[in-house]
């Protein structure tokens, strides 16, 4: 699998335990992967999406994200995203 889709449109809290974990563990074994884009569906809420989005800005800064990772409002827009051709 080289490109994914992750809605967290119905999410609702994240534990500061849960948050380390996915920054540290959970994208680091994506990164073993042969993952190449990752187009993460935000939820509505400003306090929610903010937390997913620390998320992978402390992945991106501990430099496990091995892939591109964008965050997007609606499904459609992420699909786009995905399907798009990337540079050789």
């Amino acid at each position: 699998m080289e490109r994914a889709l992750a809605n967290a449109q119905a999410f609702t809290t994240l534990s500061p335990e849960a948050k380390q974990w996915m920054a540290t563990t959970f994208y680091q074994l994506l990164s073993q992967t042969h993952l190449k884009k990752l187009a993460r569906v935000l939820p509505s809420s400003l306090f929610h999406r903010l937390a997913l989005e620390s998320v992978v800005t402390r992945a991106e800064a501990l430099d496990v994200t091995k892939f591109d990772v964008q965050n997007f409002a609606q499904e459609p827009e992420a699909l786009s995203w995905l399907l798009e051709e990337q540079a050789p």
